[in-house]
């Protein structure tokens, strides 16, 4: 029998930036279940002073609690579940103050499960999750839920202009919006990633990620510094940068052990416990040891490398995908997007395009097709502008 140590360190923070006095911005990086695994989230309140920042607590509190009452046995099921109890929520408490009525939050979270080496990521709106690791870099896991973020995952817009864009803070999906179930379309990305060599996560709140661009925080992430350091860098350059907005980024690194004979990913892009930090900082550190006897290894590896061959060919489909969006994407530029001043939350109506051809679920799946239609369909939710 051979013992692998797998070790978990984990660091967040959240500051109010270089504009705002108040901060709406909520965070959540703790230990689930003695320490098995990791629950972490970066939460970015919308709708206004007091409103946002109240959605945004409702939020961390309903999921720490909800995920901590729960049991590892289906992790994804759990954290989408969490998430819609928290939107729920959210909802029943603008129905009962009425001046908080547009108040809302976007997410990304996400349950370690570091025996098991995976990651089940939930996540609606434009906060992100990326994973870096050495042989691949820089990588973002989440999908923006907005026309921009959407043509520059396209290619249509560089980075830079994605960043500097007047309407880049328009989103089409958040915590807030109606009453939902887990499996309702059109609400929530979910995905399970494999941790297959040492990878660092960051969740951030596009406080950070609209001032810095990605190969600054890839810079950052990939220095051998701890954690805690990578977390107080990142939130100081975002401030230096300007700091418009409130930033928040919380860390997970996960440390695996050397093996050269574990299979690489070329791409992880596919959408897809209890004490919550707020403002301040917190860095814990948890080791697993766990044994795998020969029988118990084979399988895992056919496991792995089933997954590999899975997600090579949604990768293939994916590229397919993008052609149609990306040509989508430019009708509707040329033909019903306007350059018009925007009151800050402000609901906003915005065309759509018939979106039929674009992706079907039996070609990718019930899940993933609804992800990249949402933004194309007819009668489509309301469109909110964050502060």
């Amino acid at each position: 029998m051979k013992t692998q140590d797998v070790k978990a360190v984990i660091s967040g923070a959240t500051d109010p930036g270089m504009v705002r006095h108040n901060n709406e911005d909520r965070f959540i990086a703790t230990e689930l279940w003695g320490g098995s695994h990791l629950l972490l989230a970066a939460i970015d309140g919308i709708g206004g002073y007091e409103g946002g920042e109240v959605a945004a607590a409702i939020a961390a509190d309903v999921i720490t609690q909800t995920v901590g009452s729960g049991s590892p046995a289906d992790c994804l099921n759990l954290l989408k579940s969490a998430v819609t109890a928290a939107n729920n929520r959210i909802v029943e408490q603008k129905q009962t103050d009425a001046t908080r009525s547009r108040m809302g939050c976007v997410l990304s979270c996400a349950i370690i499960d570091i025996a098991q080496r995976r990651l089940y990521m939930v996540h609606i709106g434009d906060s992100r999750l990326y994973s870096y690791t050495a042989s691949q870099g820089l990588n973002k896991l989440s999908h923006d839920h907005s026309l921009v973020g959407y043509r520059e995952e396209m290619g249509l817009i560089s980075e830079e202009e994605a960043m500097k864009h007047p309407q880049r803070n328009i989103i089409d999906r958040s915590l807030g919006e109606e009453i939902h179930s887990p499996s309702d379309s059109n609400f929530l990305d979910s995905g399970i990633f494999p941790i297959l060599e040492t990878t660092t996560f960051l969740f951030c709140s596009d406080g950070l990620s609209d001032m810095l661009p990605s190969s600054v925080i890839e810079s950052v992430l990939s220095s051998p510094i701890a954690p805690k350091q990578k977390v107080s860098r990142l939130i100081r350059m975002a401030n230096e940068a300007g700091g418009k907005d409130n930033v928040t980024a919380v860390i997970a690194e996960i440390l695996l052990p050397a093996s050269p004979t574990s299979p690489k990913l070329t791409d992880l892009h596919f959408p897809q416990g209890s004490h919550v930090q707020r403002n301040d900082e917190s860095e814990t550190t948890t080791t697993i040891d766990f044994d795998n006897d020969n029988e118990s290894g084979k399988s895992g590896f056919r496991r792995t490398y089933l997954m590999i061959i899975a997600i090579a060919i949604s990768f293939i489909l994916g590229g397919t995908a993008g052609y149609f969006i990306g040509r989508y994407a430019t009708e509707y530029e040329s033909q019903n997007v306007k350059t018009e001043t925007v009151v800050p939350d402000s609901v906003i109506a915005v065309p759509n395009t018939p979106a039929d051809s674009v992706a079907n679920a039996q070609q990718f799946g019930q899940q993933v097709s609804d992800s990249i239609n949402s933004t194309y369909r007819q009668n489509a939710d309301s469109t909110l502008k964050k502060p």
